[in-house]
């Protein structure tokens, strides 16, 4: 069974090895070395952190800059990718906003791309950035 709550301190290690596998898989073309564990702590700072747990184990986890509805990172262990993990952790932050929610998804993030559109996300349009060969898209999902 797996359970959704609010992240507790003692879970702070097992999220940053978990972000830090995750993003080297998901973000094949990037340099592996530029991830670090730091990362989830600089990342998530001043916002709202949902962990997936099952059997004691960290599965996945969102996080949510509350005051714009903004989801700023989710992911899931690499190894249970495609069990409707990431599906229950968006219906989570729903509850955590509103009226909308909004993210950026990297376009080369295909994979990410294709999860957020078959939710119901919409695209709003791409923000380009010169000299670098990544550009966001800003997506959009408006709560019923």
């Amino acid at each position: 069974m797996i359970i959704v709550n609010d992240m507790q301190e003692f879970q702070r290690n097992g999220l940053r090895k978990l972000y830090l596998v995750s993003r080297r898989r998901a973000f094949y073309w990037q340099d592996p070395a530029e991830f670090k564990l730091a990362d989830f702590d600089n990342d998530t700072l001043g916002e709202k952190v949902l962990v997936a747990v099952e059997e004691d184990k960290i599965i996945g986890f969102i996080s949510i800059y509350l005051e714009d509805s903004f989801i700023h990172c989710l992911f899931v262990d690499p190894n249970k990718v495609g069990l409707g993990i990431g599906t229950l952790l968006l219906e989570q932050a729903k509850k955590q906003v509103n009226h909308q929610m909004s993210l950026k998804c990297l376009s080369k993030n295909q994979s990410g791309l294709s999860f957020y559109l078959k939710r119901g996300w919409k695209v709003l349009d791409e923000i380009t950035f010169e000299n670098k060969d990544e550009n966001y898209l800003n997506l959009v999902y408006k709560i019923k």
